[in-house]
């Protein structure tokens, strides 16, 4: 009878801390699923108002390449990151424009359909560009037409 009694009570403790766990993990996948989501569309704004590379991808390639810091000496490296960070945007832009076509977030389908042609303006023009001119801040689209 007291094996019985502690064996229920195991199971009843588990069952208690699964729970628990899983209203944590639900809890910490909200908040870093919503911050995840709320970066990648102020980055989304970021690049579809200004035409550049958002200063959070920046700082983040420069951590990742030394070449890219201000103070670099060796041009090669330098070069050789440039091209690196270069690609690196062009394949995180692309991303966002997959993220454009496919997310709910989006109010409806026509300002999906202006935020997906304007993010693959962007794409266009930033094929045609330097690393530097990618970083360029840029008046957009918008501020040219006007």
């Amino acid at each position: 009878m007291t094996l019985l009694w502690w064996a229920l009570a195991a199971v009843a403790g588990m069952s208690v801390m699964a729970a628990l766990l899983t209203r944590v993990t639900v809890a910490l996948m909200g908040r870093f699923g919503g911050e995840a989501v709320h970066r990648t569309m102020s980055d989304t704004e970021y690049i579809v108002e200004r035409h550049a590379v958002p200063p959070a991808w920046k700082a983040g390639l420069e951590r990742k390449h030394r070449g890219l810091r201000p103070g670099c000496g060796d041009a090669v490296l330098g070069e050789k990151h440039r091209a690196l960070a270069r690609q690196a945007c062009l394949r995180q832009l692309g991303r966002l424009i997959t993220f454009a076509k496919k997310s709910s977030v989006v109010a409806d389908e026509e300002t999906r359909a202006i935020l997906v042609s304007e993010l693959v303006g962007v794409d266009g023009e930033w094929r045609s560009r330097s690393w530097e001119g990618m970083c360029a801040l840029d008046a957009g689209s918008r501020a040219r037409a006007t």
